[in-house]
């Protein structure tokens, strides 16, 4: 069975990405991660985003664009990423659930260290700034 999880990418004005540490109580704790988690059944992907991050950070998610899937294999657990880059939200994101929240710099994430099925968003999230970086460089 798969286990399909929203991941929300959210950034602030200053183009720094949210990301929070995994509680103790939870697998893998002490990691980093991209704000999210597991569908409850008959949610799709932005239902799933939405009640997710009001639970997790307190923000309430305006609008999202699908960022990328991936599926990774964990010993035991197949898990599905649904990770969605969130345009627009309300409120100021803080830990829900006593977890710590911290707004990184992009180039600051290779110094968290993430579960191993987040390493793909990781190398996404690096092509999206690069080019974008790129883009504004040759302007």
């Amino acid at each position: 069975m798969i286990l399909h999880v929203a991941v929300g990418i959210i950034t602030n004005p200053k183009g720094q990405v949210l990301i929070a540490l995994r509680p103790p109580q939870v697998v893998m704790p002490g990691l980093w991660e991209f704000p999210g988690g597991k569908f409850e059944a008959g949610e799709d992907g932005f239902m799933a985003l939405k009640r997710e991050l009001q639970e997790e950070i307190g923000i309430d998610v305006l609008a999202a664009t699908l960022f990328l899937q991936h599926q990774h294999s964990y010993p035991g657990r197949e898990v599905l990423l649904h990770t969605w880059w969130v345009d627009e939200y309300q409120g100021t994101p803080v830990g829900c659930e006593q977890q710590e929240v911290r707004w990184v710099d992009y180039d600051d994430l290779k110094n968290y260290e993430f579960p191993e099925g987040n390493q793909h968003i990781l190398e996404a999230l690096e092509a999206r700034f690069l080019k974008s970086a790129m883009e504004t460089n040759s302007k």
